[in-house]
């Protein structure tokens, strides 16, 4: 049975479980976001040739989580992997705007500077709760550029905050948590949260996802984030979910502690033309736990009939 883990060894990173080996990734490259008062650019890494897919990560990962899916779909798409603001390689400025909103912001932002039509959102966790706010956004103002979505384990409605969420959105727990704790253990605590099997995970996936939160301003980022990962308006935008009506791909790991799979049910009942695959003996990071499913879920969706 699993321990139940106290709330110091937690540091928001909701990161993933290894391939059985990392795949070297190609040259990458930063894009530039326009916006207000906005910072020099998202990290971007740019990969294949083909449709767009904006790839989003979730609460405290980066553009690692897509180490096993990336390959797999590089061949036949050109597959935007973003680093979202305040982690991975991105900058992480104290200006207090971390919300999903925010986030959504800059993603669409990127998509019209570029002309991005008929992209395609995929996003896990907290990057699927952006990628289902910039969908609402495109719906309304860009009728027709987006072609598909995918979310995975997204953050999606009101729920009780996992515990290492809630540390960090108090101010004396975040700071005992996130300066006195080595990242590496917390970053090993809340991956074996994350996972079914914790033997999948390497110290190669927690080193991955320690280093950036030595950066300048990344402990910051995180504590603003957890404490606007659920906004105020939640049941509101809610309520706008079965307005979207492209073809939607929702995966989910049944055994996720972080999110409840009957998030995932609810949600394939408010997107009307969705597709719902549960993947057994899997925790919150199915991309990354079980990739060969999920690569399987994902090509049959893009390529198959909607």
């Amino acid at each position: 049975m699993r321990q139940t883990l106290k709330p110091l060894v937690f540091t928001a990173l909701l990161a993933a479980v290894s391939c059985a080996a990392v795949q070297e990734m190609p040259d990458s490259r930063t894009e530039s976001l326009p916006g207000r008062e906005s910072p020099p650019g998202l990290y971007c890494e740019v990969q294949g040739a083909g449709p767009p897919i904006i790839l989003l990560h979730g609460f405290g990962g980066n553009t690692y989580t897509w180490r096993c899916l990336a390959p797999a779909l590089s061949s036949r798409y050109r597959l935007l992997l973003f680093d979202l603001k305040g982690f991975g390689a991105s900058p992480k400025p104290r200006d207090g705007r971390y919300s999903l909103l925010d986030q959504a912001e800059l993603i669409y932002q990127f998509i019209l500077k570029n002309d991005l039509r008929q992209v395609i959102l995929a996003g896990h966790s907290m990057g699927g709760g952006v990628a289902l706010q910039t969908a609402l956004k495109l719906r309304e103002t860009r009728p027709g550029w987006l072609s598909r979505l995918i979310l995975i384990d997204s953050v999606s409605y009101p729920q009780k905050l996992p515990g290492f969420v809630a540390v960090l959105r108090k101010p004396i727990l975040s700071s005992l948590t996130l300066y006195l704790v080595p990242d590496t253990l917390k970053v090993r605590k809340i991956l074996e949260l994350a996972y079914f099997d914790e033997t999948k995970i390497t110290d190669a996936d927690v080193a991955a996802y320690a280093a950036p939160l030595a950066e300048d301003g990344a402990k910051y980022a995180l504590r603003q984030t957890a404490r606007q990962i659920l906004p105020e308006d939640m049941e509101e935008l809610v309520s706008q979910y079965p307005r979207i009506e492209v073809p939607t791909l929702i995966i989910w790991g049944r055994q996720d502690e972080i999110i409840p799979v009957e998030h995932g049910q609810r949600l394939h009942r408010d997107l009307k033309n969705s597709r719902l695959v549960i993947i057994e003996e899997c925790g919150h990071n199915p991309h990354e736990e079980k990739p060969g499913e999920v690569i399987a879920a994902v090509k049959d969706f893009l390529e198959g009939n909607p």
